[in-house]
């Protein structure tokens, strides 16, 4: 039997401001209607957003208008051919799948965004409780403004080719073999027109004196950023045996992984095709670019915005520079991994009672780790033996220079890349997790009216990561280059968990052995009662702490130290909600 298949689907994931649907189609330009002045053809209506240091002084107003002004629709095409054989012992299942898997940035330019302060109004000395940010709208004092300016709409795509068998194998009367194998090549993201720029690290930098680390282009140095992965080879083993007519033994193994859907669609490595034009300095006297009073505006929007004079697509390798940087890690090609494996009892105990006791496990690893995703610029976490000098001007310890013309911190001069600020990418791979459970299940069947399911499990789970996806731990990630030390119980961790369903039919009326028969037993004839109950233990203690340095070794987090292996848990009572009560080794 052969069985072919074809899917597709498209989500538009439309984001656009009715302005920009009406404008787009007509040509109208609302910034010429409403006299602002600035060298983009925008559809849009500019955006107005309202600030202050008190909420009475215009802070609540939010924002006027809605920059959407594109789609990014993202879709899939799946094929799938199938061939089941019945050949003796053998049920063979064989085929082929292909994915393809796209997403398409429809943007257009914008007309800006404008933020209005309290504070440009407020009277001099008295910034927190004078001014208001309505009134800074209606004379034009801008406090802070930007224009993305767009000139690239990226198409984004990756595929996935996959070969499978499966053999259910008969081997006798009393026992089956289940073997297969599965064999997925996914390819890395890429740009249908190979528009697409990443961090190369061995590229020297000519504007940091040659340091290796540099921008660099698809289009110049090659048209992938990773190798497509061939190493994907998922087999799997199982077994059922009817050791008598009450018992029954099961038990397998397989691998699987995780598919690339989510794998970089909102990285979209495009630095060098699309800018932006933001306004930083403030205006002073004679319009130095310094302020001369904290109270003056960025400009006023009465004036021409500044005009954008870069030129688009630019290929400068060294324009990130003291910027943030995105980096394509080829090794982000291999997708997380989980391995399953079980083995288990299914017996009659009696009276019309099945129960099944089974030991489950499972390891991940490639998992990903969200957290870990802009700490690629970290620095190592012996620099720390150098204390406060790590916080020093690097002209106070020249022997840290790590080019000529490098300026910053020590901190920063020890970082992998101290020409740029942060390095991030679109996923990380390096975690792992691990679960083991004994699970009990006993179902009895109707009898004396009464029939139950209950479920123990009795488990622990440990990982650096929580998932394969894009779940992550919400505080732990504390070193870049020791993933070991987040290793501990998950968010999901909870060691007893302890099910129970149960229907009891009342004895009453014609099938019961009470008032079977008159009105009676109309009236209380079928009724039943039931339950669906579950125990189960507490969740993982979370303990987080804050204040720490972040640009000594730029680590994206830190957790507390235990300063006593005696950890108690009090019973507290009464909570204090004025002064707090503690509970963590309370006194």
């Amino acid at each position: 039997l052969n069985h072919l298949a074809l899917g597709y689907n498209r989500f538009q994931n439309a984001n656009d401001a009715f302005t920009w649907l009406e404008d787009f189609n007509d040509g109208r330009d609302w910034a010429s209607e409403l006299g602002l002045q600035n060298d983009q053809e925008g559809f849009t209506f500019p955006t107005a957003a309202f600030s202050a240091h008190q909420e009475v002084l215009g802070g609540f107003y939010g924002q006027f208008a809605h920059a959407g002004r594109g789609q990014s629709p993202t879709g899939s095409t799946v094929v799938s051919d199938d061939v089941s054989w019945l050949k003796g012992n053998h049920n063979l299942r064989f085929g082929t799948e292909l994915r393809w898997y796209y997403h398409n940035n429809q943007g257009s330019q914008e007309n800006g965004s404008y933020r209005f302060h309290s504070e440009n109004t407020a009277q001099p000395g008295f910034i927190n409780e004078t001014g208001f940010s309505l009134a800074s709208w209606m004379m034009g004092e801008v406090y802070s403004a930007g224009m993305g300016i767009q000139r690239t709409n990226q198409g984004l795509r990756t595929k996935l080719f996959a070969l499978y068998v499966q053999d259910d194998w008969k081997v006798s009367p009393t026992f089956t073999l289940n073997l297969g194998l599965r064999w997925d090549v996914p390819t890395p993201l890429y740009e249908k027109y190979n528009r697409m720029s990443s961090l190369v690290r061995q590229l020297p930098n000519s504007g940091a004196s040659g340091f290796p680390g540099a921008l660099g282009f698809l289009e110049v140095d090659g048209n992938r950023w990773a190798e497509t992965n061939k190493k994907q080879f998922a087999p799997r083993i199982g077994f059922a045996w009817s050791a008598s007519d009450t018992v029954v033994v099961r038990g397998g193994y397989g691998i699987n992984y995780s598919p690339s859907i989510r794998d970089g669609w909102y990285t979209t490595y495009s630095a060098g095709f699309n800018g932006s034009n933001p306004i930083i300095n403030r205006v002073g006297a004679e319009g130095l670019p310094d302020p001369r009073f904290r109270e003056d505006p960025v400009f006023n929007w009465d004036s021409a915005y500044p005009a954008y004079t870069d030129t688009l697509p630019n290929t400068d390798p060294t324009q990130r520079n003291g910027q943030t940087i995105s980096f394509y890690d080829p090794n982000t090609n291999r997708q997380p991994r989980v391995q399953n494996w079980n083995i288990g009892v299914q017996f009659d105990a009696g009276w019309d009672t099945r129960v099944e006791v089974n030991y489950v496990g499972n390891h991940g690893d490639y998992l990903n780790e969200p957290r870990y995703l802009s700490a690629l610029n970290q620095s190592q976490a012996s620099n720390l033996a150098l204390g406060d000098t790590l916080l020093d001007d690097i002209s106070m310890h020249p022997e840290y220079t790590p080019y000529a013309g490098f300026e910053g911190t020590v901190g920063r001069a020890l970082r992998p890349f101290p020409q740029f600020n942060t390095v991030n990418t679109h996923r990380q791979n390096g975690s792992w997790s691990n679960y083991n459970a004994l699970q009990v299940q006993a179902t009895k069947r109707s009898a004396f009216g009464l029939s139950f399911l209950t479920s123990y499990t009795w488990s622990k789970t440990l990982g650096t990561s929580d998932t394969a996806g894009p779940g992550a731990y919400s505080y732990y990630a504390q070193d870049f280059y020791n993933r070991a030390a987040d290793y501990g119980t998950s968010s999901y961790h909870y060691p007893h968990d302890l099910k129970l369903t149960w229907i009891y039919d009342l004895p009453f009326g014609p099938q019961g052995s009470v008032f079977t028969d008159g009105a009676a037993a109309y009236i209380m004839g079928g009724w039943q009662l039931s339950a669906i109950m579950r125990y189960r233990s507490g969740g993982p203690l979370r303990v987080t702490t804050g204040g720490y340095v972040s640009d000594a070794i730029f680590n994206p987090g830190i957790r507390p130290d235990i300063v006593s292996e005696d950890q108690t848990v009090s019973n507290v009572g009464e909570l204090d909600p004025i002064n707090g009560t503690q509970y963590l080794n309370p006194s």
